[in-house]
């Protein structure tokens, strides 16, 4: 299935645009080892330090500069096709079409959602009832 096909009758054409690019971001891992390598097959040993650690201290910085600029597109997306406020900091996790939906639920109901998610997904923590 396609991120088109899966998510744009959930999220909305924009919404699901902005999915779309933040895909791209998961290119920026696999670039900082390329780095790394040929940096260490190129470069003699003292120099690999100083080219290779400022390159991907940029890549990295770029990389969390895009995330957040793009958290911040589909939280502006998400409120709009909605109609309710959404802020980066309470996106979900769009690993799972069941999580998004819960996820949904539990914002339409009034129920915040007391889970945080980490690592894109993977990780994910529960706080407990107040």
């Amino acid at each position: 299935m396609t991120i088109q096909a899966t998510w744009e009758s959930r999220l909305g054409a924009e919404a699901t645009g902005v999915v779309r690019r933040r895909a791209w971001l998961a290119l920026d891992g696999p670039l900082v080892l390329v780095v790394i390598i040929v940096c260490a097959l190129t470069l003699p040993s003292g120099s690999y330090y100083a080219v290779a650690g400022p390159v991907v201290v940029a890549i990295l910085a770029a990389h969390i500069y895009r995330q957040a600029r793009l958290n911040r597109a589909l939280a502006a997306a998400l409120t709009r096709h909605l109609g309710m406020q959404v802020t980066p900091r309470s996106l979900p996790s769009l690993r799972s079409v069941a999580y998004y939906d819960a996820w949904l639920a539990n914002q339409r109901g009034g129920t915040p959602w007391r889970g945080r998610s980490y690592l894109g997904g993977f990780i994910r923590a529960r706080r407990p009832p107040k």
